[in-house]
């Protein structure tokens, strides 16, 4: 019966022991694992470019402008009277591609003043630029005078002389200036500004008399 208890109580503590070695095995901290890099499967990010971050994205407005010079012609005005000095072009060969438009002149010194200040020119022309920086073909027989022709010009204060014929061809008016020293293009880059002096105000998307 001793021998009995003395093995049960052995076998007891050996258990015992083998727990209390199992649960310290366990809490022991492991060591971390270097993570394996892996080679040939990710790709480096595309680098962003230095100038122009966007570069290589579809910004929507990537359309192709259209240049203003010497660019493709996709009309031939044929005019037959030089823009500039209102001489017969002739047999002349002179000429510019002026946004799309093939212009005929007289000689090169026209061309050098067309040059210098289109805008000027384009009524003759039967032309029409647009507040987006576009020309278009027109016909003048659609363009009349401005409920109000003022007598001071809106952008350089010059007096306003409709003889004078320094006008251009807006969106159905008529526009007077005092002068060409840049009057005129003050006025295609921000035409509402003006519309007031000249009798008009925009409304539902259409240039009108305004109303008292």
């Amino acid at each position: 019966m001793k021998y009995a208890l003395a093995f049960i109580t052995s076998f007891v503590l050996v258990a015992g022991l083998t727990a209390v070695v199992r649960v310290s095995a366990s809490d022991a901290p492991v060591a971390d694992a270097k993570p394996q890099e892996k080679k040939g499967t990710e790709k480096d990010p595309p680098k962003k470019d230095a100038e122009d971050p966007h570069k290589g994205h579809d910004m929507g407005d990537n359309k192709e402008a259209k240049p203003e010079w010497d660019g493709e012609v996709e009309t031939d005005l044929k005019n037959k009277m030089d823009p500039v000095t209102d001489k017969g072009v002739g047999e002349s060969e002179e000429h510019v591609v002026y946004h799309g438009f093939k212009v005929h002149f007289a000689d090169e010194k026209s061309i050098k003043k067309f040059k210098r200040r289109p805008i000027q020119y384009l009524t003759p022309l039967e032309l029409e630029k647009t507040t987006d920086g576009e020309v278009k073909k027109v016909d003048p027989a659609d363009f009349k005078d401005p409920p109000v022709i003022p007598d001071t010009c809106p952008m350089m204060g010059g007096d306003i002389f409709a003889d004078d014929g320094v006008y251009i061809l807006h969106r159905g008016y008529k526009i007077y200036f005092c002068c060409w020293n840049g009057c005129a293009d003050d006025f295609i880059a921000d035409p509402s500004k003006h519309y007031a002096v000249y009798g008009l105000e925009e409304k539902d998307g259409k240039l009108i008399p305004k109303e008292d």
